[in-house]
């Protein structure tokens, strides 16, 4: 167990506790709790910007024979507000979610049983209950995965998901102030499949069929919880078509290496989903509520290039293309004009929303991944919409190192529909020299900057010099975003088997 104790004169006192621990051979846990007494800053004898608060973050494991397990995720904030004005870490002080969940699970054969508990929590702003929150108190699953039912000229796969859960959920809207559940909202659902395979000269076909049984104890009325409960039917088809790979080996020596192949894999997936006739009606909680009906065909082609050098293969350029067409452009009432709607259809996709309202088609979704030789890797992931005629998401990163030295360097770009959500335009880039534990000189640099609102959000300078017994380390730190202003100035001096003297904590190191 460690406990710090800091004093900020001009805020309050934080306490930051570290308790971790092994009880046994198979149990090991880490809880890390921090809060700070704040009182604002004095203004002409007027406390103003106080953000007291705490948080508490954790994990725990352990097992009980017989293939029994246990895991748990800690993750409470007690405000946003609190979270954006102390967090050291940029990452973490722009993060406006908590995630705490619990379970017990055993796998046997071709099935498992979880029982679990959460609490998920989004911030919508630093505002006290400005928070949408959803809990399971508990969810009961009992899966079963694939498993061959029949063979020969047929062959059949049967698997099955089913849940029980209580539920309940809070937000803040716009239209009637906020909204609940009640404590123990219950929801229960069936999901069994049966699945088989197609094979004809390198062309695969693997239809599969799918039963979407859910029951809710509530439902939504023109935007209202109802004690009404709500009743969902819902099969669907899906077919998998997968051509055979096209490819060409190239004989010749390159940088890459002694030979490359290059192949092309085009691939084909036709979705239905029907009886989802409450889709505007349906409480959510969590994937299983964002089915909705659908006719889809989605078109997508990878192209690979493989370098081998001797005897090792490695795949040094991929490039995936996916698009798709929507036959029902509503998806069956669930999808409205003029605001942002999310299903299963556009998750399935990209991250990104883009259901602005009814439409045929979707973005086209490319990645591409280009590792040429070790310690050098790009990545560009973008969504070009034909409907607004430009790429509405686009992010770049690139990562060298080599020997000593470390680029990284990333840029983000969103421009969607307004309905959608606003746009962003950041980038981000740290350089790199040595390591903490080098002898002699190192140094790293870290900053992100917001191209639209032309600020220098983050940037972190930290110098170290070590030698054979002892090193000094010094951090200059500059945040500027939200509610947050300052900076900070740290050091640190290092004793090797002794200790480390200073206000720069190992958490808050740059590398």
């Amino acid at each position: 167990m460690t406990y710090l104790l800091t004093d900020y004169t001009s805020r309050g006192v934080a306490h930051h506790l570290d308790f971790r621990g092994k009880p046994n051979q198979v149990t090991d846990f880490n809880i890390i709790a921090y809060g700070v007494d704040d009182h604002g800053l004095s203004s002409d004898g007027t406390t103003v910007g106080a953000a007291p608060g705490a948080s508490v973050t954790g994990t725990f494991k352990t097992q009980f024979g017989d293939g029994w397990v246990a895991r748990a995720n800690l993750d409470y904030l007690s405000s946003f507000l609190f979270r954006q004005t102390f967090s050291a870490s940029f990452n973490e002080a722009i993060y406006s979610s908590t995630n705490s969940s619990a379970f017990v699970s055993k796998n046997f054969d071709y099935y498992a049983f979880n029982v679990d508990v959460s609490e998920n929590k989004n911030f919508e702003s630093t505002t006290s209950g400005d928070a949408v929150t959803i809990r399971k108190l508990p969810e009961f699953e009992f899966l079963g995965r694939d498993r061959q039912i029949a063979s020969g000229s047929l062959p059949l796969w049967f698997s099955f998901d089913t849940s029980f859960a209580a539920f309940h959920r809070s937000e803040p809207t716009s239209e009637s102030g906020f909204y609940q559940t009640d404590q123990f909202t219950p929801r229960g659902d069936l999901e069994p499949s049966v699945s088989t395979a197609f094979h004809w000269q390198g062309l695969s076909i693997v239809p599969t069929f799918t039963m979407h049984e859910t029951f809710y104890g509530q439902s939504l009325v023109n935007g209202a919880v109802s004690t009404g409960a709500l009743n969902r039917t819902a099969p669907e088809i899906n077919i998998d078509i997968v051509f055979p790979a096209i490819e060409r080996i190239y004989d010749k020596k390159t940088f890459l290496g002694d030979k490359l192949k290059h192949v092309v894999e085009p691939r084909l997936n036709y979705k239905y989903v029907t009886g989802v006739n409450d889709f505007l009606d349906t409480l959510r909680f969590d994937q299983i509520d964002l089915l909705a009906d659908t006719s889809e065909l989605e078109v997508g082609l990878t192209n690979r290039i493989y370098a081998k050098t001797k005897d090792t293969v490695k795949e040094v350029f991929t490039w995936e293309l996916y698009q798709k067409r929507f036959f029902n452009p509503t998806f069956g009432g669930a999808v409205v004009a003029g605001q942002d709607n999310v299903t299963t259809a556009s998750l399935d996709l990209t991250g990104f929303s883009f259901l602005n309202g009814p439409r045929n088609y979707s973005p086209i979704v490319s990645i591409l991944r280009i590792i040429p030789r070790t310690g050098v890797g790009i990545q560009w992931e973008a969504d070009y919409d034909p409907l607004l005629h430009r790429l509405t998401n686009s992010m770049l990163s690139a990562d060298v190192r080599y020997k000593k030295y470390t680029v990284s360097a990333g840029s983000t770009q969103v421009k969607p529909d307004p309905v959608v959500s606003g746009p962003a335009n950041q980038f981000r880039a740290q350089f790199g020299y040595g390591d903490p534990n080098r002898k002699g000189w190192n140094a790293a640099l870290s900053t992100v900057y917001d191209f639209r609102l032309g600020i220098q959000e983050f940037a972190i300078v930290q110098v170290t010099y070590n030698t054979d017994c002892c090193g000094f380390s010094v951090e200059y730190r500059r945040i500027n975003f939200g509610v947050r202003d300052d900076t900070a100035y740290r050091f640190a001096f290092s004793i090797a088997n002794i200790g480390t003297f200073g206000n720069l904590k190992k958490q808050e190191r740059l590398f």
